[in-house]
């Protein structure tokens, strides 16, 4: 059974190009963005479009928009093997840590990573 991979922000630029990618690697694929009409729009023009992929509205900063993706993804394709967060957020948000109050200040971050699929 093929691998399952969510790419995040794939509705232009990187994600998308991550996405073709993956689809080429002969993956199942969940695009997602915040806008379903365009990440629909880049699942068309993939030419993937009721093939091994799927269009998503996710929102990265909302639980529940989380939820409802990973559910929609695995009702499709059965569990999310890959997770490419390419999701772009802007500003930096602050946090709350459980313990004793203390204010944190989340940082932004880029994680690169090699590895091959099979």
């Amino acid at each position: 059974m093929p691998h399952v991979a969510l790419v995040t922000g794939a509705n232009r630029g990187l994600g998308r190009e991550i996405a073709r990618q993956l689809l080429a690697r002969d993956l199942r694929v969940v695009l997602t963005g915040r806008d379903e009409a365009a990440t629909r729009r880049a699942l068309e023009a993939l030419g993937a479009a009721g093939k091994n992929a799927l269009a998503v509205r996710l929102d990265v900063t909302d639980p529940a928009s989380i939820a409802a993706a990973r559910r929609t993804a695995e009702e499709r394709f059965g569990p999310v093997d890959i997770v490419v967060n390419n999701a772009a957020v802007r500003g930096v948000p602050r946090v709350r840590a459980a313990h004793g109050g203390a204010r944190l200040r989340a940082r932004r971050q880029r994680v690169v990573g090699r590895g091959t699929v099979r």
